[in-house]
């Protein structure tokens, strides 16, 4: 996991009027998908299957939410990081607000993210406690590996 005391290094401050401008389309080369949290060891063996790929990760969001996320460049970006097909957009990018953008949500509030499963059975190991084989949290509150 990330040291959360590590400044985020951020792409240069947007031109133009657009909270988007110039901003390389952060957002468009990556997905990522809410997951349930892990109830038991199949469930941990199964983040640990996302971890072993390339380009993907795992994280609990400031809300205790779980996702994985997944490097993947949209289809639709040219070279300079336009949707060539906006007017057409899915609803998902309609929707999706610069304020969740990189730019403006800062991930040191996030309160895990793994990129390998080393990371993440250290988060299990400080955060869960086995009992047969479903996973119970030691502590209200989560606790950094």
């Amino acid at each position: 996991m990330r040291d959360r005391r590590t400044a985020k290094k951020l792409p240069p401050p947007l031109p133009g009027d657009h909270p988007c401008s110039g901003c390389g389309s952060l957002c468009c080369r990556y997905l990522a998908v809410h997951v349930d949290p892990p109830s038991d060891l199949d469930d941990c063996d199964v983040v640990r299957w996302y971890l072993v790929h390339r380009g993907v990760c795992v994280y609990v969001d400031r809300d205790g939410d779980w996702y994985v996320q997944v490097g993947a460049r949209c289809k639709r970006l040219d070279r300079s990081g336009a949707c060539t097909d906006y007017e057409r957009r899915p609803n998902v990018c309609r929707d999706y607000s610069h304020d969740s953008c990189e730019r403006s949500d800062d991930d040191a509030e996030n309160i895990a993210e793994f990129s390998s499963a080393e990371e993440f059975d250290a988060f299990v190991a400080v955060n869960f406690r086995v009992v047969g084989r479903k996973l119970r949290r030691r502590h209200r509150t989560w606790r950094p590996a």
